[in-house]
């Protein structure tokens, strides 16, 4: 989230906002919403792919609308990875064998579709 940071000469619009968001591609913000009133911008996008800072910056070169930071998403991501043992990374192999109620049903089907061809069984 960030929270706008204008005088009444350099108010952004929506039409500068959109536009701004059409240059941005899809892949790195996803959705966007202004509220005038709270003067809040809420920004869902891939930190990955692109930062706050990098947004920060952006607003302000693309539409002359200086920014703060209020919320970072990615402050709340873990980066650290917990450590893998040898025991947990070997991979038990599984053997598939018939399991004998298999062969006696599928038995059973052979036997009742011999029925088919006609004749006392």
């Amino acid at each position: 989230m960030f929270t706008l940071d204008f005088c009444a000469c350099n108010h952004p619009t929506k039409v500068k906002l959109l536009e701004f968001l059409q240059t941005v591609g899809a892949s790195e913000i996803e959705t966007f919403s202004v509220n005038m009133e709270t003067a809040k911008i809420s920004i869902v996008h891939n930190p990955l792919l692109l930062s706050a800072e990098q947004i920060v910056r952006l607003l302000d070169e693309r539409t002359d609308t200086e920014v703060e930071i209020e919320i970072d998403g990615k402050d709340a991501m873990r980066w650290e990875f917990p450590e893998v043992s040898a025991e947990e990374k070997m991979i038990n192999k599984e053997s598939a064998r018939l399991k004998p109620t298999v062969v006696l049903s599928g038995a059973f089907w052979i036997l009742s579709m011999l029925s088919f061809i006609g004749g006392n069984w």
